[in-house]
């Protein structure tokens, strides 16, 4: 993803992505973690809803946008093919995303807009 450009994400839950990439399992580089979790691979999540810590939960944005971690910053939705079971489907359990059928190959995913970066 280009430095200049975030995902919209507001457009992103209209379609229906419920802050998919917030569920996912996000595993650190060793110089992400804290010294004092050298052990710790991964960021929390919520035990409650399974969204990820640094969710803000009013606006449903990243609270450590500008210091997210690299799997974080790489991630395009627009190419993960899960998201397109999610947009077609809805998002009912991790379980039942990771065995849904795949999109037929004809039909395109749904794709979450680019906006301007904020400055």
């Amino acid at each position: 993803m280009a430095a200049d450009v975030t995902l919209d994400c507001d457009a992103g839950r209209r379609l229906g992505c419920n802050t998919f990439c917030c569920r996912l399992i996000v595993r650190l580089r060793e110089d992400e973690r804290e010294p004092s979790d050298a052990c710790k691979n991964c960021v929390d999540k919520d035990l409650r809803d399974g969204f990820c810590v640094h969710l803000d939960r009013e606006t449903h944005r990243c609270g450590i946008w500008s210091r997210r971690p690299a799997v974080c910053r790489a991630y395009d939705c627009n190419r993960d093919p899960l998201l397109a079971i999610v947009l077609r489907d809805g998002f009912t359990s991790l379980v039942a995303l990771v065995t849904s059928e795949p999109p037929p190959a004809d039909v395109p995913p749904a794709r979450i807009p680019y906006v301007a970066a904020e400055t």
